[in-house]
């Protein structure tokens, strides 16, 4: 009986003869097989090149664009006309960094 197949136990006292399962023991089993075997194919390991300096700085800017909104709309008051502006750099700073980035990460794979 190995590790993966449960245990039977059948007491005394079962008056109806049924048999009793256990959980078994997932412990080290000594003839168990290792999990995988052979090489993967079709996997090669890479890296991808490290962010330039401008999407590093587009990237600062996507990330610090709505704090500095939140307090510059504080000290001045002047809500609206900030979250419009904000919203415009939000959107034109996620799109050019999404350009990038794709284009940093399909120079590997050609």
């Amino acid at each position: 009986m190995s590790a993966q197949e449960p245990t039977q136990i059948r007491p005394e006292n079962n008056t109806w003869g049924d048999p009793r399962w256990e959980q078994p023991s997932f412990g080290t089993a000594q003839n168990q097989p290792p999990a995988m075997e052979g090489q993967l194919v079709g996997i090669r390991p890479f890296q991808v090149a490290p962010p330039s300096e401008a999407e590093r700085v587009v990237a600062a800017i996507r990330t610090w664009v709505w704090p500095v909104f939140l307090v510059a709309a504080l000290i001045t008051g002047n809500w609206s006309s900030m979250f419009v502006t904000t919203l415009v750099v939000a959107i034109v700073s996620g799109a050019v960094l999404k350009r990038m980035r794709r284009a940093r990460h399909t120079t590997y794979i050609q």
